[in-house]
């Protein structure tokens, strides 16, 4: 007959699951994890395998309050991103995991509805497409906005030499040979 598994076995996947899934873990993170076990016994894990050296306790997110704990391999990468900013961004889908809008970031919270995406920029969620309707939750350079919104009404960030087609005031339509290329837009004057 099978034994079913100790606490600890199951305590020690689910800390494997959720550092794999979210990169850096703490209780907030399990208000979105309905089978998971309680806190109390994934911090106890979490305590051990800080101590065996496999993980790192800190502070590493603002804003989120209690203890946090990631691979050395993400406490470096966020670290990266902290001392050199990039200005890209991607889109996700509102069913991933991912979709911390509202929970743990600040703004609203997106339904996790597969017709639903959020555009993360710099860690925060600044836009969304909400049941088919596109909104904007901080400010965002114009030429950037109009990407963004392109990918939102696509579900996907375009890729390729695709011509991206801008209309002004004066009615007139200017087409931009790169859309990835903000660099090139702002020396034509954009």
């Amino acid at each position: 007959a099978l034994e079913p598994p100790a606490a600890d076995d199951i305590a020690l996947a689910w800390c494997r699951l959720l550092l794999r899934r979210y990169g850096v873990v703490f209780r907030d993170l399990l208000a979105r994890e309905s089978t998971a076990p309680n806190w109390g016994s994934i911090i106890r894990m979490f305590r051990r395998l800080e101590l065996r050296g496999e993980v790192r306790g800190g502070r590493f997110i603002a804003g989120v309050a209690g203890e946090q704990f990631a691979e050395e391999a993400v406490v470096t990468r966020l670290r990266d991103l902290r001392d050199n900013p990039t200005t890209d961004w991607t889109i996700i889908s509102a069913i991933d995991p991912l979709n911390l809008s509202g929970l743990v970031t600040e703004g609203p919270r997106i339904p996790a509805i597969h017709k639903n995406a959020i555009v993360i920029h710099r860690g925060r969620a600044v836009a969304a497409k909400i049941s088919g309707r596109i909104e904007f939750f901080a400010a965002v350079d114009p030429l950037l906005q109009v990407e963004m919104r392109r990918a939102l009404q696509l579900g996907k960030r375009p890729v390729g030499p695709e011509k991206l087609h801008v209309r002004t005031g004066s009615r007139r339509t200017i087409m931009l040979p790169d859309p990835d290329s903000l660099d090139s837009r702002r020396r034509m004057g954009w």
